[in-house]
């Protein structure tokens, strides 16, 4: 009888490899994912009525400002001030509003618009909720850092002709007035009368 030779093939062994500590892969959360943080802050008890402080955010350079309102409930916004980027929480809180510590700007705490100059533009705001009886706050990670939040306003309309507003002075309160125009959707012709041949600047 003749024999038959049967070729076996021997897999080498796998190679494992070793592991250094931090090589561990992050899973981002679906919301980390897209974009979105969500961080627990404090008990609901824990702060005072009239309180602000900073929150730090993972992986952002700057912090979220939480305070407890006269009405006993909690608001998020961009932690400095959209003039200078004076921290907030030094300055002085009111009803909705929270003043800078620096030149009186003045924001609502709950849009996060400014209310009061010398500053034009507003700072973010974010979500705030109860969980187990902790504060949680949440909101696009990229508006945290963004430390100015520019309002939406509309553009000249070349086709109206018909409507024209004229704004004497180049100041601060010269270009309040224009852009609120455009904030309020006013599409018609803006001139502005002033001594200097620049545009509107911060003083």
């Amino acid at each position: 009888m003749d024999k038959v030779m049967i070729e076996t093939k021997t897999e080498p062994p796998a190679v494992m490899e070793k592991k250094e500590p931090g090589d561990e892969v992050k899973r981002l959360s679906l919301a980390e994912a897209a974009g979105y943080f969500e961080v627990k802050a404090c008990k609901v008890d824990e702060m005072k009525i009239g309180e602000m402080r900073n929150i730090a955010i993972p992986g952002q350079k700057q912090q979220v400002l939480l305070g407890k309102g006269y009405d006993n409930q909690y608001f998020a916004m961009g932690s400095a001030c959209s003039h200078y980027l004076a921290l907030l929480k030094n300055g002085a809180m009111g009803q909705n509003r929270v003043r800078c510590p620096w030149h009186g700007a003045c924001f609502n705490t709950k849009t996060g618009d400014i209310e009061e100059y010398p500053c034009v533009d507003g700072v973010h705001v974010f979500e705030v909720t109860t969980e187990n009886d902790t504060v949680v706050i949440s909101g696009h990670a990229k508006n945290v850092d963004n430390q100015r939040r520019t309002l939406q306003m509309c553009k000249r309309n070349g086709d109206d002709v018909s409507n024209t507003v004229v704004i004497v002075g180049g100041g601060c309160a010269g270009l309040t007035c224009a852009e609120t125009l455009r904030k309020e959707n006013f599409t018609g012709r803006i001139v502005m009368l002033t001594g200097e041949n620049y545009a509107p600047y911060d003083r």
